[in-house]
C-alpha cells in the first residue's frame, strides 16, 4: 500500500514554494550584461555621454542598475547632498542621480534599482524627478505687463549653485523639453 500524506504535510510542501514576484526579482538580479550594456558601464565609468536606447524589456534599467552596483563597489563616487522629496530633509549619498520627468516614472525607476537589497541601502535619495534634483521653488515677482506679483517656479540648483553628481541617468529623456534640457545643463559642473 501506498502512504498517504496528510493535508498538513502537503500544506508545509506549498508554503516552500518561492513567491513568484521574489523569484523574478533574483531573476532580474542574475543577469549578464551583453555587449552594449558593458559599453554602457565601460562610458560611465570613462565618464563619457552615452544614450541607452532600446524597446521596453530590452535591459536598459538592468544595465543602469548594474553600472551603478559597479561604480558604488568600485569606490567610484563621490558624494552629493540631496533633497528629500517632499519634506525638503537633505541627505548626503553617493554621487549619481537617476531622475525621470514624472513622479510615477521615477516611482518605477526606484522599484526597478531597488530589487538589488544592496543599492536599496544605498540610493535612497538618489533617484527622483528632474524637478527634485534641481531644487524647483517658488518664487515671486512683479509682473510689469500685468501690474501685480505673480509666482513661477525656479531651479535652486543652477550655474551659481550646481549639483555635486558626477553621474546623471534620466529615464525616458524624451519627456523634457529644451528649456528644462537647458536648466539640468546648467546646474551641472563642467566636465
Amino acid at each position: 500500500t501506498e502512504k498517504i500524506e496528510e493535508p498538513s504535510d502537503i500544506i508545509e510542501e506549498v508554503e516552500d514554494i518561492e513567491d513568484p514576484e521574489s523569484s523574478t526579482e533574483t531573476f532580474s538580479l542574475s543577469i549578464s550584461l551583453n555587449e552594449q550594456q558593458m559599453l554602457a558601464r565601460d562610458f560611465a565609468f570613462s565618464g563619457k555621454n552615452f544614450v541607452l536606447t532600446g524597446a521596453a524589456g530590452t535591459g536598459k534599467t538592468t544595465a543602469q542598475r548594474e553600472i551603478a552596483a559597479a561604480l558604488i563597489r568600485q569606490d567610484a563616487l563621490s558624494t552629493h547632498t540631496f533633497r528629500i522629496q517632499g519634506s525638503g530633509e537633505r541627505v548626503e549619498a553617493p554621487s549619481i542621480a537617476f531622475v525621470a520627468y514624472t513622479r510615477i516614472a521615477s516611482g518605477n525607476l526606484k522599484r526597478a534599482i531597488h530589487k538589488d537589497p544592496y543599492l536599496k541601502d544605498i540610493l535612497g535619495p538618489n533617484i527622483t524627478t528632474v524637478h527634485n534634483l534641481l531644487e524647483f521653488q517658488p518664487e515671486f515677482f512683479w509682473d510689469n505687463e500685468k501690474q501685480k506679483e505673480s509666482m513661477r517656479f525656479t531651479p535652486m540648483r543652477n550655474a551659481m549653485n550646481p549639483l555635486d553628481i558626477t553621474h546623471l541617468i534620466i529615464e525616458e529623456a524624451t519627456m523634457i523639453d529644451i528649456p528644462l534640457w537647458r536648466q539640468i545643463f546648467d546646474a551641472l559642473r563642467e566636465n
